[in-house]
């Protein structure tokens, strides 16, 4: 900090943060190819990186956020009281990513990443690394077998 209470002005600073006017499907789809990740745009559009899980990072309309989400297919002979129970534990025990069934009976993880007032580049790709991580988990949590 300087006297003035601000921030030293920095030029790599600003290079290293992402705000909601710089957030772009393709600039997010390059961001992680620079991190050794592989990302795509899906036939949609969407920025997809693929690490032992698929996840979609979706850009809200303004850009104040980005919904990361990994959609997981069911097994069709697991009861819906079961799946249900599965995603209350996932949703108590993983408290950041959210779980949830959806009309069809499969399932979506989710988190929402806030991008307003910047995030660093680095952040964002650690934030993605750890939804892995934590889909890993909620992986492991499956006792009943309610994922397909």
């Amino acid at each position: 900090m300087t006297g003035n209470g601000h921030a030293p002005d920095d030029g790599n600073l600003s290079a290293d943060l992402l705000y909601p006017d710089g957030v772009t499907k393709e600039g997010l789809k390059d961001l992680f190819l620079a991190a050794y990740m592989d990302a795509s745009l899906d036939d949609d559009g969407d920025v997809m990186v693929k690490e032992q899980y698929r996840t979609y990072l979706i850009p809200a309309s303004d850009n104040a956020w980005i919904r990361l989400y990994s959609p997981f297919k069911t097994n069709e002979a697991a009861a819906p009281e079961d799946k249900l129970a599965y995603v209350n534990k996932v949703n108590a025990d993983l408290i950041i990513v959210r779980a949830y069934v959806t009309e069809k009976g499969g399932f979506i993880f989710e988190e929402y990443l806030p991008v307003e007032g910047g995030i660093t580049k680095r952040a964002l790709v650690l934030a993605v690394r750890r939804f892995h991580r934590m889909l890993e988990a909620a992986v492991r949590a499956d006792a009943k077998n309610v994922l397909g």
